[in-house]
Parts: structure tokens; sequence; C-alpha cells
């Protein structure tokens, strides 16, 4: 179900199809945009949406990810780039928002053993210029080790390091 103007709009099945993956978790882009869902068959999928229409999204990427079932997703406050990580990946995979394109691989580093990450939330940790990206980008990961790991870049294309 989607919103518009508090009124739900419901799409049909076939709309968004998620091929043989189910849905396992959702995100939108705070402008509304964009619509990303993570599926149980290890893909990300990115959907632009127009806030002012009922029209069916058009898919802008599809993305294997290695792991299992995708298990979080999120989107940065400018909507720029995509966080999602899988049940046994060890990483969680940081997209371009706009083609999919992989531009990191943030490692989670478990103190005995392995971990996998079980949410993301990116936080809006600068205010941008001008209509320009956030001067920094910061990445929480919640894992099931118990423990919150994060990450941070100064920019789209990182570097990112963990603190």
């Amino acid at each position: 179900t989607a919103t518009r103007a508090h009124a739900p709009l419901t799409w049909p099945a076939s709309a968004l199809p998620t091929r043989d993956g189910a849905p396992t978790c959702l995100a939108i882009a705070p402008s509304g945009d964009l619509l990303v869902c993570g599926c149980d068959d290890g893909c990300v999928r990115g959907w632009l949406v127009d806030p002012k229409s009922v029209d069916v999204p058009a898919c802008i990427f599809t993305v294997s990810l290695q792991g299992g079932a995708v298990t979080a997703v999120s989107v940065s406050p400018d909507g720029l780039l995509v966080a999602a990580a899988t049940l046994h990946g060890g990483d969680v995979t940081v997209l371009d928002a706009s083609s999919g394109r992989t531009a990191a691989q943030l490692p989670i580093e478990a103190g005995l053993g392995s971990a996998s990450a079980l949410s993301l939330a990116f936080i809006a940790s600068q205010q941008p210029a001008a209509n320009g990206p956030p001067a920094c980008y910061v990445l929480a990961i919640g894992c099931s080790d118990g423990h919150i790991h994060e990450y941070t870049a100064s920019g789209v294309d990182g570097p990112w390091t963990a603190d």
C-alpha cells in the first residue's frame, strides 16, 4: 500500500514484481520518490515513485546480494544511497540509489564469531550545503551479536570508516 495525500493506494502484486522472492523489508526515501524492497531471495529492488501520481512505479534497479535473505534496507536522508544487509552476508552493502551500483561494502566486525546485520539506519549528521548532499553520512547497523556498529563517510563516494 502506498499513500497519496493521506489516501491509501494499493498496487496490484504484478505491479511490483519481486520474482521468486517475498518482500522482507521496505524503506522509502524521505522525499517519497524512491521505494526500496529487500527480498528473501537476496535481491534488493528500487522503484521510482511519483508522489503526485497513482501510476505504477518504475523499477530502476535490481541487485542480487550474497548471503541469503535481505534483513534490512535503509535510504539515506538525501535519497542518494541505499544500505542493505543479508542474513548470512557478513557485510552491509551500500548502493547508489539511482543505479544500484555498489558504492561500498562495510564489514561487520563481531567480537567472537560472526554477526548478521538485523537493522540499518542512516543518520543525517550534518546539515547539507544549499540543496546539496550532507556533509557527512552516518550509518548505524544493529547486529545479531547485540552490538550497534557505526560507519561514517565524508560524501557519497566515501571512503567509509568504522567508528
